[in-house]
Parts: C-alpha cells; sequence; structure tokens
C-alpha cells in the first residue's frame, strides 16, 4: 500500500554527520560521480538496503546501490518513469517545497519500507530518490527529517556542481582555441599545425577519431587529408566522391550537421567503415570554407558519452573550422608564391646561363 506525507519543516537532523557527508559531496568535481556519492551518503545516513537516484536535467541521468529486490525494483521503476514522463513534458513544481513529499510503499518479501521523494533545483522537481528501508516502520520522523535535509542538500550541489562543469567545458574551450589560433598563426608547417589540432578536437569533443577532408576540384572528390584516431593510416589520402555520405552532403551545400545516430540518417554511406573497419554511430561535421567558398570538411567520430554531439560542440567545431580554413589558404598562398618564387629564379639562372655560353661562343 503506497501512502504520501510529508515531513515537518522546523526540525533538523543531527548536524555533525551531516555535515560530514556535505563536506565528502562538495569535492566531487563531475555530476556523474556526484550523483553516485549522494546516493552513497543517503543510503548510509538512512541506514537503507539499496536505493535509486534520478536525475533528469540536459540528460537523463540514473544511479543505483546495494540490495534492490524485484518488487522493489518495479515500484523505484512506476516511479522514475511516471516522473520521467511529467518532467520531459514540462517543469513540475512542489506546491510548499518546505515540506516535501514523501510517497511511501510497504514491500511483502522481505516485509521493508520502499520510500520516495523529489530533489529540487531552485524550487522545481528535477529527479527523485528512492529508498528501499529494512523494515516498515523504518521511516521515524527523525529520519523522515534526515531524507528531507539531504534532498535539498542534493538538489543545491547538484545545481553548483552543474555549473562549475560548464565553466569548467567552457574555460577549457576558449583555452583550446586560443591556443589553436595561436598555433595556426605561429608556422607554416601546415601539416603538422593541422595534425595537433584535429588531436586536441578529439580531445576536447570527447570523439573517438576525427578527420579533415579538402575537396580535389579537379577530381570532385573528398581527400582524407588529416585523419586522428582509430584507423588513421588506412585514411590518409583516401577518396570519396562529393556526392556521398554526410561529407559529402555538408561539402555540397556548405551547412554543418550533427547526426547521433547514423544508422537513421540515409546520408550515410557504410563505405569508409567497410574499408577501415571503424563503426561509425554519430557524426558532427561542419564545412571549411573561405570567402563562401568551400573547400573541404571537419569531421569528429562517435561521441564517447551518451548524449551524443551538442549544439556547443558544432559552436567550437566551427570556430576551429574558421580557424583551420584560414591556416589553409595562407599555406596555399605562400606555397603558391614560393613555387612562382622558384619558377622566377629558375629562369633567372638559365637566362644567366644562356648568356654566358652566348658570350663564350663569340670569343
Amino acid at each position: 500500500m503506497a501512502t504520501n506525507s510529508s515531513p515537518p519543516a522546523h526540525e533538523t537532523p543531527d548536524a555533525a554527520p551531516f555535515l560530514e557527508g556535505l563536506a565528502r559531496l562538495a569535492s566531487q568535481r563531475s555530476i556523474h560521480e556526484f550523483l553516485g556519492a549522494a546516493l552513497h551518503e543517503v543510503v548510509r545516513a538512512m541506514d537503507a538496503q539499496g536505493g535509486s537516484l534520478l536525475m533528469v536535467r540536459d540528460q537523463t541521468r540514473r544511479r543505483r546501490e546495494g540490495t534492490l529486490s524485484h518488487e522493489a525494483l518495479e515500484q523505484i521503476s512506476l516511479w522514475e518513469e511516471g516522473l520521467h514522463q511529467s518532467l520531459v513534458s514540462g517543469a513540475r513544481h512542489v506546491p510548499e517545497p518546505d515540506t516535501l513529499p514523501i510517497s511511501t510503499r510497504i514491500l511483502s518479501d522481505p516485509a521493508s519500507l520502499i520510500a520516495n521523494a523529489p530533489v529540487l533545483m531552485a524550487g522545481a522537481v528535477t529527479g527523485s530518490l528512492s529508498l528501499v528501508l529494512p523494515t516498515p516502520d523504518a521511516l521515524t520522523l527523525a529520519k523522515r527529517q534526515v531524507l528531507a535535509s539531504w534532498l535539498r542538500a542534493i538538489g543545491n550541489l547538484a545545481e553548483t556542481i552543474e555549473q562549475l562543469t560548464v565553466t569548467q567545458h567552457s574555460l577549457e574551450q576558449l583555452t583550446f582555441l586560443h591556443e589553436t589560433s595561436q598555433a595556426l598563426t605561429s608556422t607554416l608547417d601546415l601539416r603538422q599545425v593541422l595534425d595537433s589540432t584535429m588531436e586536441l578536437a578529439t580531445d576536447i569533443l570527447d570523439a573517438q577519431a576525427s578527420t579533415l577532408m579538402l575537396i580535389d576540384e579537379a577530381t570532385n572528390e573528398l581527400v582524407f587529408d588529416i585523419p586522428y584516431g582509430e584507423k588513421r593510416e588506412l585514411l590518409r589520402s583516401y577518396r570519396m566522391p562529393m556526392d556521398e555520405g554526410i561529407a559529402g552532403w555538408v561539402a555540397t551545400h556548405g551547412e554543418p550537421t550533427i547526426v547521433n545516430d547514423v544508422a537513421a540518417d540515409e546520408r550515410f554511406g557504410r563505405d569508409t567503415d567497410v574499408r577501415t573497419g571503424f563503426l561509425t554511430q554519430s557524426v558532427i561535421c561542419v564545412p571549411l570554407q573561405i570567402k563562401d567558398r568551400t573547400i573541404g570538411v571537419l569531421e569528429a567520430l562517435n561521441k564517447t558519452s551518451n548524449e551524443g554531439f551538442t549544439e556547443d560542440d558544432l559552436r567550437l567545431l566551427s570556430t576551429l573550422a574558421a580557424q583551420a580554413s584560414i591556416a589553409i589558404e595562407n599555406a596555399r598562398l605562400y606555397r603558391s608564391l614560393r613555387e612562382e618564387r622558384d619558377k622566377i629564379i629558375r629562369i633567372q639562372e638559365e637566362a644567366r646561363r644562356a648568356l654566358a655560353r652566348d658570350l663564350h661562343d663569340t670569343t
């Protein structure tokens, strides 16, 4: 039988263990690590047999711990699926945030109690915490107060860690773009710079591989000029028609794209995967352009995190592509000028030799 109740707001749990637990949570530097640590702290503080912590933000995250019976898992899944559908359809607020609602149900085998309550961020529900307690009467008034305090703390700390994570990621991206810009403009050894750039781009985008492809206008093909990652040597100088694949579509249309499920995209072709044995799952691709003329594409493959490539990734890769395009054009101009200089030097040398022969013949 399930019931709903709210703990009174005026009581507080024993401060010492609570503050010690908060200190341990505050040391976490990623939301993924934080959620696991938060669930562990609450399970321990509540003397629970196990639990489940669900957070629905930009992506859905779920952590579970301890011994959960089939009956407990069924009830937890029912609560979490209902909450997830509610949150996906729109924000959900608790009418009185000071009195968090706690739902309970007595489990029969073995006899125990399962409790579920919302996790709040700035007054809005962003997840839920479910706990399996050892006896049907385990959720005493004191335990309710401990649970309510932990729920508020988890929401507040999760929001802070998310903000810090975003700030850190933005700082890493700015540092990457600054270093890349300096590298691209400090040397004309373009291949070395672009090799390093593709390595950094793969890391910062959290991808498995990346490729810089240039258009061969004479053959209307894309040439894998700077591949990075697994199977890179099999791809170097590999050519593909410009009207094939997602990269070909980007090169032809001059527009960026994100495809987080290539199997569902009709533009994707498996020819390159068949050639290399690499399994492409997700793609982000942007054009390399100079004065609205597309000269190639920049592509990253297989985001290693579950949420797939994002609009932030697209902005980062587009900025990198703009810098790389300028560097490529400058290198091409330098190479053209050097070839022209060498040609003039050869002509002058040939003229001097011809003059020397003429002078020799007339003496």
